[in-house]
Protein backbone atom coordinates (compact mmCIF):
# COMPACT_ATOMS: atom_id res chain seq x y z
CA UNK A 1 0.00 0.00 0.00
CA UNK A 2 2.67 2.51 1.31
CA UNK A 3 4.43 1.82 -2.16
CA UNK A 4 1.16 2.90 -4.36
CA UNK A 5 0.45 5.87 -2.21
CA UNK A 6 4.37 7.05 -2.61
CA UNK A 7 3.75 6.57 -6.35
CA UNK A 8 0.66 8.66 -6.16
CA UNK A 9 2.13 11.44 -4.30
CA UNK A 10 5.16 11.58 -6.47
CA UNK A 11 2.55 11.85 -9.55
CA UNK A 12 0.51 14.47 -8.27
CA UNK A 13 3.79 16.61 -7.53
CA UNK A 14 5.00 15.64 -11.10
CA UNK A 15 1.82 17.29 -12.72
CA UNK A 16 1.76 20.32 -10.49
CA UNK A 17 5.30 21.08 -11.07
CA UNK A 18 5.21 20.94 -14.66
CA UNK A 19 1.80 22.23 -15.34
CA UNK A 20 2.40 25.80 -16.76
CA UNK A 21 -0.57 28.91 -17.21
CA UNK A 22 -2.62 28.97 -20.26
CA UNK A 23 -4.91 31.65 -21.16
CA UNK A 24 -7.22 32.07 -24.24
CA UNK A 25 -9.43 34.63 -24.99
CA UNK A 26 -11.91 34.57 -27.67
CA UNK A 27 -13.68 37.31 -29.57
CA UNK A 28 -16.82 37.44 -31.82
CA UNK A 29 -20.36 38.46 -32.22
CA UNK A 30 -23.72 36.65 -31.92
CA UNK A 31 -26.72 37.15 -34.11
CA UNK A 32 -30.38 35.30 -33.76
CA UNK A 33 -31.35 35.54 -37.32
CA UNK A 34 -31.20 39.19 -38.62
CA UNK A 35 -31.04 40.71 -34.97
CA UNK A 36 -27.60 41.90 -32.95
CA UNK A 37 -28.01 39.44 -30.00
CA UNK A 38 -27.10 41.86 -26.54
CA UNK A 39 -26.59 40.47 -23.82
CA UNK A 40 -26.40 37.08 -24.45
CA UNK A 41 -24.66 35.16 -21.17
CA UNK A 42 -21.67 32.87 -21.94
CA UNK A 43 -19.38 30.99 -19.71
CA UNK A 44 -16.01 30.09 -20.76
CA UNK A 45 -14.93 26.19 -19.92
CA UNK A 46 -12.01 24.05 -19.67
CA UNK A 47 -12.56 20.63 -20.43
CA UNK A 48 -11.13 18.28 -18.38
CA UNK A 49 -11.02 14.23 -18.75
CA UNK A 50 -11.24 12.99 -15.10
CA UNK A 51 -12.64 15.61 -13.05
CA UNK A 52 -15.86 18.49 -13.79
CA UNK A 53 -14.78 20.80 -16.07
CA UNK A 54 -13.21 23.94 -15.33
CA UNK A 55 -14.58 27.61 -15.38
CA UNK A 56 -12.18 30.11 -16.76
CA UNK A 57 -14.56 32.72 -17.45
CA UNK A 58 -18.20 34.37 -18.00
CA UNK A 59 -19.27 37.29 -19.63
CA UNK A 60 -22.48 39.09 -21.63
CA UNK A 61 -22.26 40.11 -24.85
CA UNK A 62 -22.13 44.22 -25.46
CA UNK A 63 -25.07 46.52 -26.92
CA UNK A 64 -23.72 45.71 -30.20
CA UNK A 65 -23.74 42.02 -30.05
CA UNK A 66 -20.01 41.55 -30.09
CA UNK A 67 -17.77 39.91 -27.09
CA UNK A 68 -14.38 39.01 -25.44
CA UNK A 69 -13.89 36.86 -23.05
CA UNK A 70 -10.50 35.73 -21.19
CA UNK A 71 -9.77 33.38 -19.11
CA UNK A 72 -6.41 31.45 -17.37
CA UNK A 73 -5.74 27.92 -16.65
CA UNK A 74 -2.93 26.02 -15.14
CA UNK A 75 -2.73 22.66 -16.51
CA UNK A 76 -0.02 19.92 -17.30
CA UNK A 77 -1.72 19.20 -20.91
CA UNK A 78 -3.03 21.59 -23.82
CA UNK A 79 -6.77 22.95 -22.46
CA UNK A 80 -9.38 21.96 -24.13
CA UNK A 81 -11.26 25.20 -24.11
CA UNK A 82 -14.92 25.64 -25.12
CA UNK A 83 -17.85 28.43 -24.99
CA UNK A 84 -21.21 27.75 -23.67
CA UNK A 85 -23.84 30.11 -24.71
CA UNK A 86 -26.99 31.15 -22.90
CA UNK A 87 -29.87 31.90 -25.38
CA UNK A 88 -33.32 32.48 -26.00
CA UNK A 89 -32.65 32.53 -29.66
CA UNK A 90 -35.12 30.22 -31.82
CA UNK A 91 -36.97 28.92 -28.55
CA UNK A 92 -40.44 29.88 -28.36
CA UNK A 93 -42.89 27.71 -25.82
CA UNK A 94 -45.92 29.73 -25.02
CA UNK A 95 -45.73 32.67 -22.62
CA UNK A 96 -42.86 31.08 -20.63
CA UNK A 97 -39.55 32.27 -21.21
CA UNK A 98 -37.67 29.65 -21.99
CA UNK A 99 -33.39 29.40 -22.90
CA UNK A 100 -30.70 26.79 -24.55
CA UNK A 101 -27.36 26.66 -24.50
CA UNK A 102 -25.00 26.63 -27.33
CA UNK A 103 -21.68 25.00 -26.98
CA UNK A 104 -19.10 26.30 -29.13
CA UNK A 105 -15.40 24.74 -29.06
CA UNK A 106 -12.16 26.86 -29.81
CA UNK A 107 -9.35 24.96 -31.24
CA UNK A 108 -6.83 23.65 -29.03
CA UNK A 109 -3.55 25.32 -29.00
CA UNK A 110 -4.34 28.81 -29.91
CA UNK A 111 -4.77 31.67 -27.35
CA UNK A 112 -6.42 34.24 -29.61
CA UNK A 113 -9.77 33.26 -31.72
CA UNK A 114 -11.37 35.40 -33.84
CA UNK A 115 -14.51 33.33 -33.54
CA UNK A 116 -16.21 35.65 -35.85
CA UNK A 117 -20.19 35.93 -36.32
CA UNK A 118 -22.02 33.27 -35.13
CA UNK A 119 -25.73 33.30 -36.04
CA UNK A 120 -27.36 31.25 -32.69
CA UNK A 121 -30.24 30.10 -34.91
CA UNK A 122 -28.05 28.15 -37.43
CA UNK A 123 -26.09 26.59 -33.99
CA UNK A 124 -27.26 22.98 -32.23
CA UNK A 125 -28.47 23.96 -28.91
CA UNK A 126 -29.72 22.32 -25.84
CA UNK A 127 -33.49 21.15 -24.87
CA UNK A 128 -35.28 24.26 -23.81
CA UNK A 129 -35.28 24.91 -20.29
CA UNK A 130 -36.82 27.20 -18.11
CA UNK A 131 -34.25 30.69 -17.84
CA UNK A 132 -33.96 31.26 -14.57
CA UNK A 133 -32.66 27.70 -14.36
CA UNK A 134 -30.08 28.86 -16.85
CA UNK A 135 -29.69 32.16 -15.72
CA UNK A 136 -29.11 30.39 -12.15
CA UNK A 137 -26.43 27.67 -13.52
CA UNK A 138 -24.44 31.42 -15.11
CA UNK A 139 -24.67 32.88 -11.42
CA UNK A 140 -22.78 29.71 -10.08
CA UNK A 141 -20.54 29.86 -12.84
CA UNK A 142 -19.48 33.41 -12.50
CA UNK A 143 -19.32 33.34 -8.48
CA UNK A 144 -17.17 29.91 -8.65
CA UNK A 145 -15.06 31.84 -11.89
CA UNK A 146 -14.63 35.08 -9.03
CA UNK A 147 -13.15 33.03 -6.20
CA UNK A 148 -10.97 31.32 -8.12
CA UNK A 149 -9.63 34.14 -10.07
CA UNK A 150 -9.20 35.80 -5.88
CA UNK A 151 -7.37 33.49 -4.92
CA UNK A 152 -5.18 33.17 -7.64
CA UNK A 153 -6.38 29.23 -8.38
Amino acid sequence: MKPLVSFLLISLLAVFTFAYDQKVTVVGNFLCGNVISNGTEMILKEHDWIDFDDVLSTAATYENGSFEITGYENEFFKISPYLEVIHSCGVTQGSVAMCSITTLWIPEGISYYKMGTINLLDQQASRPKGCSIQRAFFLKAKAVSTVWNIFGL
